[in-house]
């Protein structure tokens, strides 16, 4: 029978399980080159390893990986994950401002 688990216990267990995915989008967020200020970083790295988890998940049952192999498809989908986020996050100034001109008119 299996002991029981404390609250703590599963805080780590989770944590340990989105290793993987920090790692790849920590990576990504070192070499990346796109201009964002400091809060729209810290979006892109959460967005990086949501992807990273839940599409590296997708891909390592989509294809039977375990182990390591799991954990490497993570990495990759954390690094490209963050990227994407990052290219998305830096253009939502210029789709606003392109509504905004198209919608209230070209008045500044």
């Amino acid at each position: 029978m299996s002991e029981p688990i404390t609250s703590l216990g599963a805080a780590v267990k989770l944590l340990a399980a989105l290793i993987p995915e920090a790692v790849g989008s920590a990576i990504a967020l070192r070499l990346n080159t796109i201009p964002l200020r400091p809060l729209d970083r810290m979006f892109s790295f959460a967005c990086g390893v949501a992807l990273a988890h839940y599409v590296g998940g997708g891909v390592s049952q989509y294809f039977a990986l375990t182990g390591i192999l799991e954990d490497a498809s993570k990495v990759v989908v954390g690094i490209f994950g963050l990227n994407l986020s990052a290219a998305i996050t830096a253009q939502i100034p210029t789709i606003i401002e392109s509504a905004r001109k198209r919608v209230l008119g070209d008045n500044k």
